[in-house]
């Protein structure tokens, strides 16, 4: 509990940042939608730049904006940004200011120490989750908007899926080469090029089925009277995030860290 605790307290100032920004970002598009939906600009629009975001605020409006912006935009790009650098941090950030040996040296079992720096992954980017949903929940309850907070919650839920996916990537990275700089980049590349596919494969109708091959596509909301609940992917993202978790406890157990503890 106290190795808990104290990785906490390593990724706190990292966590309220990236949170109070994302939120942000949260906030400021909901704002937008209430400005343009008070000034008609949102239904005279019909350039193709807003042609899809108006399609899809006719569809189901308050729930449709908030899936296309707050979880398709901005927010869900900072939570994993957040996550992958908390999950390069929390092994190998050890053990390059030579804590790790330190820390192994004692009573605190391999598995142990990596499942709890683990443990404060998710903690973190769950509170993170928490912070946009009371952030946006707040938005809808002050202008009195019919979404359920269940759906906002859910929406939240997906995006901190997400996040932990990514930031299991970089978690594992650093349990198995002990370099964060490593970590930080083979993870942020390939979430470069995973929030890229996605854009491009909104596009066009051509590109469209390339969505599926971004991670960033799993957290979205589905179709239905509940738009903003994911679209059934959530499962594969926690059998892909607990599969780098148990790399990374498998990788870093067999890892020389200058030490013999078990």
């Amino acid at each position: 509990m106290i190795l808990l605790w104290r990785t906490l307290a390593d990724f706190r100032r990292r966590t309220l940042g990236w949170a109070v920004v994302a939120s942000v970002f949260a906030i400021g598009y909901a704002r937008i939608y209430s400005d343009l939906r008070s000034s008609g600009l949102l239904v005279e629009s019909r350039t193709p730049a807003m042609q899809d975001l108006i399609d899809t605020v006719e569809r189901a409006p308050m729930a449709g904006y908030l899936e296309t912006t707050v979880y398709g935009l901005m927010p869900p790009l900072l939570v994993v940004l957040c996550a992958v650098g908390l999950g390069a941090r929390a092994v190998a950030g050890l053990e390059e200011t030579g804590e790790l040996e330190l820390l192994l040296a004692g009573p605190i079992g391999r598995r142990r120490l990596v499942l709890t720096r683990y443990a404060g992954l998710v903690v973190s980017v769950t509170l993170i989750g928490l912070i946009i949903w009371a952030s946006v929940q707040w938005f809808v309850f002050a202008g009195r908007i019919r979404i359920d907070a269940v759906d906002v919650a859910a929406a939240c839920a997906g995006v901190v899926l997400v996040g932990l996916f990514f930031g299991s990537m970089a978690f594992a990275a650093g349990a198995f080469t002990g370099d964060r700089t490593v970590a930080l980049t083979l993870t942020g590349t390939l979430v470069t090029v995973a929030y890229s596919l996605r854009a491009l494969a909104d596009t066009a109708d051509e590109t469209r089925a390339m969505r599926w091959l971004s991670p960033f596509q799993y957290h979205l909301g589905g179709e239905g009277p509940h738009p903003l609940w994911p679209g059934g992917y959530e499962l594969l993202l926690i059998l892909l995030t607990g599969g780098l978790l148990t790399a990374a406890v498998y990788g870093f157990g067999r890892r020389d860290v200058g030490t013999e503890a078990a």
